[in-house]
């Protein structure tokens, strides 16, 4: 497995304009990321390593460090001049900068589909191995179980490598049955980089649809002005 930090181009990659001037604060990190980037230790483990809070943290840090983003507090209702809200992460919300071009929201996406990647079918395979030996189910013949096994790996295929192997490996201490899926996507949809990558893909398509209308807006004007 790569290393998050080893996927996470330099600040200078973004260009984006620097959100200070926009808010006091905006660039503020949470004690959490703070720590997180500080830990050169935790930031060369790979990324199942690593816990998928600390995970989080990293890209937050990133997404802020590298100009993409803006951070404004968790609480009161949301500030749309800041920017695309895309997530929130240690109490603080975090929003696409209004000047970040389609370009730079493209580059942030790619950052957090890498960070969020997904396990192959052994890893995933093998997660669900450990929870069915440690939790008790109703009676299946083998044709259940591979259907069974199949709907789940198609499932968790969706969601980032550490948050699948984590989300079952905490599962036997909170109930000895079998999850339900509904039971097991709860608890992976909070993952702060599963809110970041469909913000981000929400905020590049609605860029890039303003950035197409006002191109075609200039050019109608241009030939009404003919």
């Amino acid at each position: 497995m790569k290393l998050i930090s080893t996927l996470l181009p330099s600040s200078s990659s973004i260009t984006v304009a620097a959100p200070g001037a926009l808010m006091p604060g905006s660039s503020r990190l949470s004690p959490i990321v703070q720590a997180a980037r500080s830990n050169d230790d935790l930031r060369q483990l790979p990324v199942l390593a690593r816990k998928p809070q600390d995970n989080d943290a990293l890209l937050a840090g990133w997404l802020v460090q590298s100009g993409t983003c803006l951070t404004a507090p968790g609480e009161g209702p949301l500030l749309f001049n800041l920017g695309y809200y895309i997530g929130s992460f240690d109490g603080l919300r975090y929003h696409v900068v209004p000047a970040a071009t389609p370009a730079d929201i493209k580059k942030a996406l790619d950052v957090t589909e890498r960070a969020a990647a997904p396990g192959d079918k052994a890893l995933i395979l093998t997660a669900l191995t450990k929870l069915s030996v440690l939790t008790r189910r109703k009676a299946e013949d083998q044709d259940d179980i591979k259907l069974r096994l199949a709907a789940y790996m198609e499932k968790l295929a969706l969601y980032p490598a550490d948050v699948v192997v984590a989300t079952l490996a905490a599962w036997p201490d909170k109930s000895p049955w079998w999850p339900a899926w509904q039971e097991l996507n709860e608890t992976m949809a909070k993952s702060f980089r599963v809110h970041v990558h469909r913000g981000l893909t929400n905020a590049l398509q609605k860029r890039t649809t303003r950035e197409a209308q006002s191109r075609a807006s200039a050019t109608l004007t241009g030939d009404n002005n003919e």
